[in-house]
């Protein structure tokens, strides 16, 4: 009986051990599927991570090249689309999408088209001339054509100058009207503007106008400081200019004259004026003195003058005036038959005159170049032969305050 219950404890105690050993197996294979369902999914989340990686790099334009050949493609009808649907706008931004993914010459020439159907003319000149660069010949004829549309297109320049009648030049041209606002119908592209005055600095620039648009421009000439001041009291007046108010004009010359005589032969000619001036015209005074080989005449007259502007701080002053002309002599002139063509001692006659001097600005002076100037005495004095004029060939300087 003890030997029975001894076996059935054993029996128990071995059923028990083997339980026990079964359910820390069943433990540990669920923790085992446990881990592998964990790492499963962790191998699924970066699959899914690599997968949308690689979706974004699409997106940014990352593909191969047969993908993004369709894209260009793509884009490309669109643009056409847009273009002839008269959307010009999303057309250009479409064309220009296009040529950043595959820079074809072609895609410029549509680039200029959609500026140029947006009044764009000088994006549209400017790609045209990209596409003449490039060396293709497609769309040859047709760029050389619409670059040439647009430089011919009108366009109106409204020049403001002050001061409002100073002179101003448009490609070497005088540009009409006496207002302060001038208007010139030219084309676009590279022009030279000159603005001048009397008194003031001159003004000479290049300027790049716009294709067929119209364009506005303002000139200011600042006055000339003529005079330096060394005197002045105090601290403040140190170094500092004024400004001549006097709009006076100083001017001499010198050459060689001849003469309708034969008696009285002339050799060098001096000429000095001063005059006062009102715009373009001035009144004044001048003296000529020639000089011959036993004489001289010294002319005096009042004189009017206007002066002509032309391109490139060049001028032409004309002079008129009319006066006294004071001829002596040392001795008496005798012709072949002794008889007495020039008295000697002192003589008088009027005299007009007339000259055209050629004029270069180089800034504070002037120089002139005088190939016409007449002296002619009229016979209402005592100077014979009568009546005679002497003709002079000059060059000198002027200056105008």
């Amino acid at each position: 009986m003890a030997s029975k219950v001894k076996d059935k404890r054993f029996l128990i105690a071995l059923l028990l051990f083997t339980f026990f050993l079964n359910g820390a197996n069943f433990s540990t294979i669920s923790a085992g599927s446990e881990e592998v369902k964990k790492s499963s999914g962790k191998e699924e989340t970066k699959e899914k991570a690599a997968k949308k990686k690689k979706g974004s790099e699409k997106v940014e334009g990352k593909t191969d090249s047969s993908s993004s050949k369709g894209d260009v493609e793509k884009i490309h009808s669109e643009a056409v689309s847009l273009y002839k649907e008269g959307k010009y706008e999303d057309a250009l931004k479409r064309f220009e999408e296009v040529y950043s993914m595959d820079p074809n010459p072609v895609t410029l020439f549509n680039i200029g088209r959609c500026y140029e159907k947006l009044g764009k003319f000088r994006e549209a000149y400017d790609s045209y001339k990209k596409y003449l660069e490039s060396g293709d010949k497609n769309k040859l004829t047709d760029a050389k054509e619409a670059i040439s549309k647009i430089e011919e297109m009108p366009v109106k320049l409204k020049i403001k100058v002050n001061p409002s009648d100073s002179e101003v030049f448009f490609d070497g041209k005088p540009v009409e009207g006496k207002d302060s606002v001038k208007i010139v119908e030219t084309t676009g592209g590279q022009h030279t503007i000159l603005a001048r005055k009397n008194g003031y600095e001159s003004q000479e620039k290049e300027i790049l106008l716009a294709f067929g648009e119209d364009s506005e421009l303002e000139v200011k000439l600042e006055e000339k400081e003529e005079l330096q001041v060394s005197k002045v009291s105090g601290e403040e007046g140190k170094g500092k200019k004024i400004r001549s108010k006097v709009p006076l004009s100083i001017h001499g010359s010198v050459g060689a004259t001849v003469s309708t005589s034969t008696t009285i032969a002339s050799y060098i000619d001096a000429v000095i004026g001063l005059h006062y001036r009102i715009k373009d015209f001035s009144a004044g005074i001048s003296i000529d003195n020639m000089f011959f080989s036993d004489s001289y005449i010294l002319a005096v007259y009042p004189s009017g003058s206007y002066t002509l502007k032309l391109p490139k701080r060049f001028s032409i002053n004309f002079s008129i005036g009319f006066g006294v002309a004071y001829l002596y002599s040392s001795e008496r002139a005798l012709d072949e038959d002794g008889s007495v063509l020039v008295e000697s001692g002192h003589m008088w006659d009027l005299v007009v005159h007339a000259d055209a001097k050629v004029r270069y600005d180089v800034g504070p002076l002037m120089v002139q170049l005088i190939p016409l100037h007449a002296d002619i005495m009229v016979g209402a004095g005592s100077i014979e032969p009568a009546p005679l004029a002497q003709f002079a060939f000059l060059a000198g300087v002027a200056y105008d305050f």
